[in-house]
């Protein structure tokens, strides 16, 4: 069944209802609006206000991982990042370009500290 995002105002108050969460998700966003990651995907490259809405969710999501880099453990962000996101990340030697939009796309520089051999 394909689920149709027409309603803007219950889009509006799920997507405000998402930014209250402290541990916000995609599967909960997926979640709130009840709709397949793909549907999400897809309303969100939509040039009306329902696409902007849920981009915009969807990009408050992403600035709570690319604000997690900056923590102590931040693998578990730059994981997201890198497999959900598609985010470029340097530091392995090898790249992944996002598949949505390259216009979408940003870019990850993990830069891992040196590793002491001696210690």
């Amino acid at each position: 069944m394909k689920k149709k995002l027409t309603d803007i105002e219950a889009v509006k108050k799920k997507v405000d209802e998402f930014k209250q969460n402290k541990k916000p998700t995609l599967a909960g966003l997926c979640r709130m609006l009840k709709v397949a990651p793909n549907t999400l995907y897809r309303a969100m490259d939509d040039e009306d206000e329902v696409g902007d809405l849920l981009m915009d969710a969807y990009l408050y999501l992403v600035q709570m991982h690319e604000e997690g880099l900056y923590n102590a453990s931040c693998y578990g962000h730059a994981f997201w990042l890198r497999s959900i996101r598609k985010y470029i990340d340097f530091s392995g030697g090898e790249t992944v370009v996002d598949q949505k939009n390259v216009s979408k796309s940003f870019i990850l520089n993990i830069i891992e500290p040196d590793k002491d051999e001696n210690a």
